[in-house]
């Protein structure tokens, strides 16, 4: 768990993870220089919890190198990685934990679940059942890089890893700058294999401090498509570093330069919107892409 600042449900989504049916196992926490209550917090659950390990960070690294930090640290053959504001269902490890475990590969596969979530709000209030079915997502059982390289679906606070996994995404690379879930889940498509849970097994909570989503502006860019997507998310650079790869099949490697090629500032709108389309870089649904196609041939935005 990295934290920042998080006191206001920072109890909850500790409580949940103790109260885990599957009891075995050790629980880092990078704190992220909080000035407020965090770190009592945790230290709190520290006298009764002693799988429960502090590290306080002496500078602010933010999110992203935080999260790196905290992957960086775990010891154990399966790493879950969490928010600090969410839930967890009771059950959440040892479903995720029997579908790591399902695929017997003695752990030299690198192997990823993660499942869907339901949304509450800062008052525990279900949103919406399913994340997955609001957002669209509908990821492939098989291989799927290309909708991972686009809309994605992978929420980073449901991934649990193994350890064969960890080895490929450290370090983060100085091209990421979003999210670290991206990353992890674009590796594991190359290199390893995925195993998504349709099964909610996380309470995401959305709320204005919330910094993937908020209320507000998931409501927003649901309604409205401006602009051709993904752009201006560094996604770019980080495609190229992924080229520099070893061991990548030629077929990841072409739907790779497929992606960058829709980047390209001298094709023209028409030429990306059918590289999004022939290639699967957009969500599998028609309403989302009849308002991309009307904003592309309506509006002047990239």
């Amino acid at each position: 768990m990295a934290t920042y600042n998080g006191e206001q449900f920072l109890r909850q989504q500790i409580d949940s993870i103790l109260n885990q049916g599957y009891k075995d196992f050790e629980f880092i926490i990078c704190d992220d220089k909080s000035n407020d209550s965090s770190i009592d917090i945790v230290s709190s659950y520290m006298v009764k919890h002693p799988q429960i390990k502090l590290y306080k960070n002496s500078i602010r690294l933010g999110s992203l190198k935080n999260f790196e930090k905290a992957i960086t640290l775990s010891c154990g053959e399966y790493i879950a990685l969490c928010d600090q504001d969410d839930i967890w269902r009771e059950d959440k490890l040892k479903i995720q934990l029997s579908l790591l475990q399902s695929i017997n590969n003695s752990n030299r596969t690198p192997i990823m679940v993660h499942s869907d979530l339901r949304m509450i709000n800062d008052k525990n209030s279900i949103i919406k059942k399913s994340y997955f079915k609001f957002r669209k997502y509908k990821l492939k059982e098989s291989k799927d890089l290309s909708h991972i390289l686009g809309p994605c679906g992978v929420m980073g606070n449901t991934i649990v890893m193994n350890k064969a996994l960890k080895k490929l995404v450290l370090p983060f690379p100085d091209t990421l700058t979003t999210h670290h879930d991206y990353w992890i889940a674009i590796i594991n498509e190359i290199y390893g294999q995925r195993v998504t849970c349709l099964e909610p097994l996380v309470d995401y909570r959305i709320h204005e401090k919330n910094l993937s989503n908020s209320i507000n502006n998931i409501n927003k860019n649901l309604l409205k498509i401006r602009k051709l997507p993904y752009f201006n998310l560094g996604r770019e650079k980080l495609i190229y570093t992924i080229l520099k790869r070893d061991n990548i099949s030629k077929a990841d490697r072409d739907i790779l330069k497929k992606y960058l090629k829709y980047f390209d500032k001298n094709s023209s709108r028409i030429v990306k919107y059918y590289i999004l389309i022939k290639y699967d870089f957009v969500k599998r649904d028609w309403y989302y892409r009849l308002n991309l196609l009307i904003s592309l041939l309506f509006t002047k935005k990239v």
